[in-house]
């Protein structure tokens, strides 16, 4: 994380930019010559009007208007915008989405805020890729929805970018442990899949993570968890009313964590409660300092701006230019117009020159240049460098962030954060640009070799332990797994498969009877289906991995002292416990079950060897239990740390075929079975994004350098 400090703006920049937002000369001020052709266009604009009753959003946007139309003064062909207004918190989003996707006349949609209404209009425009520009969408799933669909341009980097930058904020205060209190929605659920992740690369002990169900009125046994169980407090929430309800337990609690809000709580009603919320920090998005944009409004509207008014500036101001490009006939539609003027390189592949275009004067060089057929801009706008992914175009890859403090009744910037100083080039970098740099390390000169029996046969257990179409991933990863090991020539006689079987010929399939990879194999095919995920519970486990067959289970595993057995399970998790469908944490293969099941398979000698390989979230909370009962001869392989969510993968015909974690172990184990657990570890690792992979319970089991999982995938 670098911490950018911005330099002041000089005073002759002040003085010119005031001159250059006052008002023109009397003739500049009239509408256009007389001899000009307008051409009208309309667009909407989405917000929270009900919450910002100042009109601070409404005056942005029609300053942004003013300065396009000043901008224009002399051209032969101008475009004139007006704007449909609406009040995000009043619509019926979903009707409104269905309505603006049919207009003609609606160009771009301007909105809305919140990252869960964005969710809600997006997936109506996306119909007809009507072009909607959110200025504050955050939230990494509406990348994965909508990235590469090329109708959604969001200018700014998604929560992953501000879950670092909180983190930076605790790790510039002197914390050493942090928790995060986050509520389990649209808005959340980036905090939640990221935060351990890059809490734990910044070197910072991760005391928990508190999850409650917004609306449910569970927050305050929430709120009272967390405060028991942390130093510093990170809030990830977007309720009015459960920031609050935060605010309060904190000014009514001398002994309260340290808290450090996320941009959910940069909103007029954290102000309304007073002495409550004096020093109260947090952050948010901001305009970029060195645009002067913020001295520009000061001297335009005699205030500073308070909310999210660089963004909608700039959101109207792309679509105004996009709109241009269109008039021009450039380009066939806004969409393309948007990828033609985001672009940072010339057409030969040369840098464009920066040209800022938030101003009057930018925006004129902006299009005049589109008017003349001629190469465009780099394009900067208030909130800086607008550069869009060059691949899926969902988001900019570079937002500044403010640091704030509520001092009497106002917020108070603090300086200016920036995620990466160099600023980042690729777009899927902004969402998933980070690896694993904290490894775990082994000394090869102390690997110690145990000795084994014999190897006599191989035996297997697979798990999908998910169900329904958008777990497609879980199933699909199962039975790639079980295509692998029959291919290397373990029979169905030596496996046991476990999973719901509702995919292959579920309702919402596009093909009917397959279970395709990431690649288009068919995975559905020769499939000896054990057990239906329905008829097993956590407890059967044990007596499937210990040979106890019964008239219910009478498919288990019938190993000996001298065989390996490999087991893979894909599924949620949530910490301590692997979830079984939709049976909830008590009833899943919990920590303590487990511990339990490990040492049944101990005392009974039923193993040589067992393998683990396990992808779901949380899982090292429940693999740990190996290293617990000091269990020896197991290795344990998990996709994610004990407080770290696992991260799917290939997204196709909307649902995602693969995890990270096992697409590129299955990789691995066709090309190179024979490589070593330690070459295995590291493979994973530098390549699993968003999560540590973690390898447990290794000094009890073998020389990790030497050893391989060749020896559970029989040779034929």
């Amino acid at each position: 994380m670098n911490i950018k400090s911005f330099p002041h703006i000089v005073i002759l920049f002040l003085v010119a930019l005031a001159f250059l937002t006052s008002c023109k000369k009397d003739e500049e001020s009239a509408l256009v010559a007389k001899s000009q052709v307008v051409n009208e266009y309309k667009i909407a604009v989405i917000y929270p009007m009900s919450d910002y009753g100042d009109g601070s959003i409404t005056r942005t946007v029609n300053w942004a208007l003013e300065n396009l139309k000043s901008a224009q003064y002399g051209f032969d062909t101008a475009i004139s915008i007006s704007v449909e207004w609406y009040d995000e918190n009043t619509e019926d989003l979903e009707q409104l989405g269905l309505d603006l996707r049919l207009r003609p006349d609606i160009m771009a949609v301007v909105g809305p805020l919140y990252s869960s209404n964005v969710d809600i209009i997006a997936s109506k425009l996306m119909g007809t890729r009507k072009t909607i520009i959110p200025p504050c969408a955050t939230s990494a799933e509406l990348v994965r929805d909508y990235s590469g669909k090329n109708f959604f341009w969001s200018i700014s980097e998604t929560d992953i970018t501000q879950c670092e930058v909180l983190l930076s904020r605790a790790v510039l205060n002197g914390s050493k442990d942090v928790s995060l209190l986050v509520s389990n929605d649209i808005y959340g659920q980036t905090f939640i899949d990221w935060f351990a992740f890059q809490a734990t690369e910044m070197g910072l002990n991760v005391n928990g993570i508190f999850i409650y169900e917004p609306g449910e009125g569970n927050v305050q046994d929430a709120i009272k968890d967390a405060f028991e169980h942390s130093y510093t407090l990170i809030c990830a929430i977007a309720d009015p009313d459960d920031i609050r309800a935060v605010i309060q337990a904190s000014a009514d609690n001398p002994r309260a964590p340290y808290l450090i809000f996320s941009d959910g709580a940069f909103i007029p009603d954290v102000l309304d409660m007073g002495e409550a919320a004096d020093y109260l920090e947090g952050v948010t998005l901001s305009s970029d300092p060195e645009s002067g944009f913020e001295v520009a409004y000061k001297v335009h509207f005699n205030e500073s701006p308070k909310y999210n008014e660089a963004h909608y500036y700039d959101a109207v101001m792309l679509a105004a230019l996009a709109i241009c490009d269109v008039d021009c006939k450039r380009v066939k539609n806004v969409n393309d117009a948007m990828s033609d003027i985001t672009a940072t390189a010339s057409k030969d592949g040369s840098p464009r020159s920066p040209l800022t275009t938030w101003t009057d004067d930018g925006m004129r060089r902006a299009m005049q240049a589109m008017r003349e057929g001629r190469e465009g801009y780099n394009i900067k706008g208030a909130t800086g460098s607008l550069d869009f992914d060059a691949h899926i175009k969902t988001t900019v890859v570079h937002s500044i962030y403010s640091n704030w403090l509520v001092y009497k009744g106002r917020f108070v910037s603090l300086g200016h954060l920036s995620s990466d100083g160099s600023r980042r080039t690729e777009a899927t970098l902004s969402s998933w640009n980070w690896r694993a740099t904290v490894l775990q390390q082994w000394d090869e000169s102390a690997s110690i070799s145990i000795s084994y029996p014999p190897l006599e046969d191989n035996w297997a257990l697979i798990v999908a332990g998910s169900e329904s179409w958008k777990n497609y991933r879980h199933q699909a990863d199962a039975l790639n797994v079980y295509s692998i090991l029959k291919r290397f020539g373990l029979d169905d006689d030596h496996i046991i498969l476990i999973m719901k079987d509702d995919i292959a010929n579920n309702p919402e399939s596009p093909f009917p009877g397959k279970v395709l990879r990431y690649d288009d194999v068919n995975l559905y095919e020769d499939v000896h289906l054990d057990y239906n995920l329905d008829d097993i519970t956590a407890d059967d486990f044990e007596k499937i991995l210990t040979g106890q067959s019964s008239e219910r289970l009478p498919h288990v595993i019938n190993a000996t002292s001298r065989d390996n057995i490999l087991v893979f399970w894909s599924g949620h998790g949530e910490p301590g416990s692997l979830l079984l469908g939709e049976r909830g944490i008590e009833n899943g293969l919990t920590t303590e079950r487990m511990a339990h099941l490990l040492d049944a398979m101990k005392s009974r000698q039923c193993y040589r060897k067992v393998l683990w390989l396990i992808e779901t979230c949380y899982s090292a909370s429940v693999a740990s239990a190996a290293e617990g009962e000091e269990i020896p001869g197991m290795l344990m392989f998990t996709a994610a740390g004990p407080y770290e969510t696992s991260k799917a993968s290939q997204k196709i015909d909307g649902v995602y075929r693969t995890n990270r974690f096992t697409e590129l172990l299955t990789e691995t184990l066709r090309q190179n079975p024979a490589i070593s657990y330690r070459n295995l570890y590291y493979e994973l690792s530098t390549k699993t994004t968003g999560s540590h992979v973690t390898m447990l319970n290794a000094s009890r089991f073998d020389n990790i350098f030497s050893a391989s999982p060749i020896e559970f995938l029989p040779q034929n």
